[in-house]
């Protein structure tokens, strides 16, 4: 939730910095929307790891919840 709205965020910004011809701006915008793809991979790389191991029986894995937790 918190990567999709960073995401929105970003998009709103990136269309100020156009509409107002900002460079600056522009690159920061570029950056936090990266980010928050990044983190959107992250959290579904996440998911589906825990989703796996729970199928395979290995059992729960604090590190990829705590992970999940956080990227929330």
């Amino acid at each position: 939730m918190g990567a999709l709205l960073l995401l929105i965020v970003g998009g709103i910004v990136v269309a100020a910095c156009a509409r107002f011809q900002s460079a600056l701006l522009m690159w920061a915008a570029v950056f936090q929307l990266v980010f928050s793809v990044y983190l959107s991979v992250m959290l579904c790389e996440t998911v589906v790891h825990t989703a796996v191991d729970a199928v395979d029986g290995i059992g729960p894995n604090p590190y990829y919840y705590a992970t999940a937790l956080l990227l929330l």
